[in-house]
C-alpha cells in the first residue's frame, strides 16, 4: 500500500518513498514492488496486486469473528 500511495503523490511533492519490503530476508509476497535503479513501480495487478504466501506466516495470533 506504501507504494500505491507514493504513485498517487504527485513527484513535485513527493521527498522520498521507502520499499521496507527489501529490509527483510524472506519474502511473504509475490508481486511486491521491486527497487530497481532507484526508482519503485507498484504492481499493475488488481487490489494491491500481491500475493501473499500464507505458509510462510506461521498460525494466527488473534481470529476474530
Amino acid at each position: 500500500a506504501i507504494s500505491h500511495l507514493a504513485h498517487s503523490t504527485p513527484e513535485k511533492y513527493r521527498f522520498s518513498s521507502t520499499d521496507f519490503n527489501s529490509y527483510n530476508l524472506i519474502t511473504y509476497t509475490t508481486g511486491s514492488p521491486e527497487r530497481k535503479n532507484g526508482k519503485m513501480k507498484a504492481s499493475d495487478e488488481s487490489g494491491l496486486g500481491v500475493i501473499v504466501h500464507e505458509d510462510l506466516l506461521g498460525d494466527p495470533i488473534i481470529i476474530i469473528k
